[in-house]
């Protein structure tokens, strides 16, 4: 097991996902001195963000059907990542994109990207 998002399982050979970005973000204040030195403040806490991509070739659309309906109920939702890290978050955003066709319609190939945010509960 790659991560498990709520229900959502990302397994190598199944819903395997190709990347996963971590990103802390800070905030700070700028204040100039008279020497030119300048002094640096810190604003709030540090905000930490998921970034997940994967791509599922010729399969099943029920993951990425999962995927988008755990968006949508717009939740705090638990991360378990395969190393036994778990966090809770929220999902900002879920990207589909399909490419290469078949003549009926449907798309060969559908690329995904999940925007996650970590979740502090009344901090």
């Amino acid at each position: 097991m790659l991560a498990m998002l709520k229900d959502q399982v990302f397994e190598i050979g199944k819903t395997a996902f190709q990347t996963l970005e971590e990103e802390i973000s800070t905030k700070w204040a700028r204040h100039q001195r008279v020497q030119g030195k300048v002094y640096h403040v810190a604003l709030g806490s540090a905000e930490k963000f998921v970034n997940i991509e994967g791509k599922l070739v010729m399969q099943i659309d029920s993951a990425l059907e999962n995927l988008k309906n755990i968006t949508e109920e717009q939740k705090p939702v638990l991360l378990t990542l395969g190393n036994g890290f778990a966090y809770w978050v929220v999902i900002i955003a879920c990207n589909v994109r399909h490419e290469k066709f078949m003549t009926e319609g449907a798309s060969k190939v559908k690329h995904f990207n999940l925007q996650i945010e970590r979740y502090h509960y009344g901090e």
